[in-house]
């Protein structure tokens, strides 16, 4: 009897090991096929930035390229390293985490003409190659290549991954323990006023609930002077800080973000107090709307796409057209500008709502223009922007 129950046990212990085996194995391959999709997306999200900004400035040493890819460097800790480089001039630009991801130096690399190699680990990291753009050069065609290095098995994931290992083992244990327990009281009659004591110590601890998530309102009760007294809007010193965190917000979660400036034709500064007031009265995040100069008010419209916002300011703007302001009437005019899946910064964002006010209002005013990421056209509208 103790040989088939020992025999038994060993059996169990097999197929419980392998079991767990098995799971980190498979936890660790839907974590890396995960962070492998995404880390993907995110290589086509900075391809399509690059060349966006290859199109308004060529130079890939400019501020604006290297701000905005170090930016982005910054805020995606997947990405390792990203270099762009031509069969014929060799390494163009390289940004990284660690210099030792190169297999040689850097000044090596840059005599050399061949496609840069690179220090990785295959399981935890994944390399993306893809031809960044063609470009007429001396000696004819010339094409840029870009390459990303993301990591797919971060110590996050690792540590999610033992944790789950260490629930199990240590299920298997206390199954092991109870089982050893039973063999020894087996032949012992089970007595009710032993096991009731347990029970009610089971029963006795309390069920703790995690606390449910509030709402990000972003202001508290004690933060009520980041609002003018005078328009009941947020101040402009907040615009860039939350801007930021809602973009930071938006990338992680993968949703679309909006933001919109707009202008009263009426700029007395009495009725832009009162304007401001109205608009604020229009939106269920009163922190989400701030004043951006003495005629000019903005709002973030977080989790809507372009089409969405240009809609329903499209509505506000058809609404304020019919509104009458002590017998008078005005028109407002709106630019927008969306993150619409960008690796993309504030200031960026920002910029391109303005120009889409400012082309706005030299049209005339009272419309509504919205920035589409499109470099075509928006080496057309920086070209037809006042200033």
């Amino acid at each position: 009897m103790k040989k088939k129950l020992f025999l038994a046990y060993s059996v169990f212990c097999v197929i419980f090991i392998l079991g767990i085996i098995y799971f980190s194995l498979y936890q660790t391959k839907i974590h890396r096929d995960k962070n492998i999709t995404t880390a993907a997306q995110l290589f086509e999200d900075i391809k399509s930035t690059s060349r966006a900004l290859y199109k308004i400035d060529p130079a890939l040493d400019s501020e604006l390229f290297k701000g905005t890819m170090q930016e982005g460097l910054k805020r995606q800790n997947e990405l390792l390293l990203l270099s762009i480089y031509s069969p014929k001039e060799g390494i163009i630009y390289l940004i990284s985490r660690d210099e030792n991801y190169l297999k040689t130096s850097l000044p090596d690399k840059e005599k050399s003409v061949q496609p840069p190699e690179y220090n990785y680990n295959s399981l935890t990291s994944v390399k993306f190659s893809s031809i960044f753009l063609k470009k007429e050069s001396d000696q004819g065609y010339d094409e840029l290549h870009i390459d990303g290095l993301f990591t797919v098995l971060g110590k996050a994931e690792l540590y999610t991954i033992l944790k789950s290992s260490i629930y199990l083992l240590f299920i298997f244990i206390l199954i092991t323990a109870l089982l050893i327990l039973f063999t020894l009281l087996r032949r012992e009659k089970p007595q009710k006023l032993e096991i009731e004591p347990q029970s009610r110590a089971v029963q006795s601890v309390p069920n703790v609930q995690e606390p449910e998530p509030s709402l990000n309102t972003w202001v508290t009760a004690g933060e009520k002077s980041m609002f003018s007294a005078q328009t009941g809007l947020v101040l402009a010193g907040y615009l860039a800080e939350r801007l930021r965190f809602e973009i930071e917000r938006a990338a992680s979660f993968d949703q679309d973000l909006v933001f919109a400036l707009i202008a009263p034709a009426n700029k007395e500064e009495s009725f832009f107090i009162e304007f401001s007031k109205a608009i604020a009265d229009r939106f269920p995040f009163r922190d989400l709307i701030f004043e951006h100069d003495d005629s000019t008010c903005a709002i973030i419209l977080p989790d809507k796409s372009l089409d969405q916002a240009v809609k329903e300011l499209e509505n506000l703007r058809n609404l304020f057209q019919k509104k009458s302001w002590h017998k008078q009437r005005t028109t407002i005019s709106i630019g927008l500008g969306a993150r619409n899946g960008r690796l993309i910064t504030q200031e960026i964002l920002v910029r391109e709502a303005q120009v889409s006010l400012n082309k706005a209002i030299k049209e005339g005013g009272n419309r509504l223009i919205a920035f589409r990421a499109d470099p075509e056209k928006f080496l057309k509208v920086v070209a037809s922007a006042p200033g």
